[in-house]
């Protein structure tokens, strides 16, 4: 339904595990292959620690290509209690502003988590 009232939108999905992100469809891939590996992260399962920083400097690689015009929105479903980072989070949540990247969080973990409280700020 998103491709059909937005059709010149793009969405790109990130996986982040073990301190990780990585790309798990590229931005412009097609609905079945969103779908396809929104379930191949699901059946893979959590493990290690997720890092709010990676998602953050992943998701600004792939919107680096768009458009100055166009309106560029993360929206992060994120489920850990915790965030491992190699450096301060805090200066990726400033990369997001100075690139007028939109961060929404959707939090699963069952409690609020102050960097995402930042982040979504």
């Amino acid at each position: 339904e998103f491709y059909d009232q937005n059709p010149i939108s793009s969405v790109g999905v990130v996986v982040t595990r073990a301190g990780v992100a990585q790309s798990a469809s590229p931005l412009g891939a097609g609905p079945a292959a969103h779908i396809r590996a929104v379930r191949g992260a699901i059946d893979a399962g959590s493990f290690g620690e997720a890092s709010v920083l990676n998602v953050l400097h992943a998701a600004l690689r792939m919107l680096a290509a768009a458009p100055l015009h166009t309106t560029k929105e993360v929206v992060l479903l994120y489920s850990s209690l915790a965030t491992c980072d190699p450096s301060d989070v805090f200066a990726g949540i400033d990369a997001c502003a100075a690139a007028k990247v939109r961060v929404s969080v959707i939090s699963a973990a069952g409690a609020e988590v102050h960097v995402l409280a930042q982040l979504a700020a």
